[in-house]
């Protein structure tokens, strides 16, 4: 899925602003950029034409660790400002 991603959103780009660690919990923090430029093939923007709108926006990852592994991997950022700031339909 996440290649998906990359190809619909052209200039993608992550860049980690700060990372903190706690026992085996890690927690970084991050700001996202891009243009979406080509369709999406899957999910609920498949079939959409693309705006050709620039987003930016911040989020968080928590990663937990185990054994040297990672156990889990969890990342939060606002889906609804995404999705306007692409110019694709909001419900409610």
């Amino acid at each position: 899925h996440a290649q998906a991603l990359f190809d619909a959103l052209r200039g993608f780009h992550l860049e980690v602003t700060q990372v903190d660690a706690v026992g085996d919990c890690v927690v970084d923090q991050w700001v996202a950029s891009g243009c979406w430029s080509a369709a999406f093939r899957s999910g609920p923007l498949a079939g959409l034409a693309p705006t050709g709108r620039a987003f930016a926006l911040q989020g968080i990852g928590v990663i937990e660790v185990e054994g040297g592994a990672v156990r889990s991997a969890s990342h939060y950022w606002d889906q609804t400002l995404f999705l306007r700031q692409i110019g694709a339909p909001v419900d409610g």
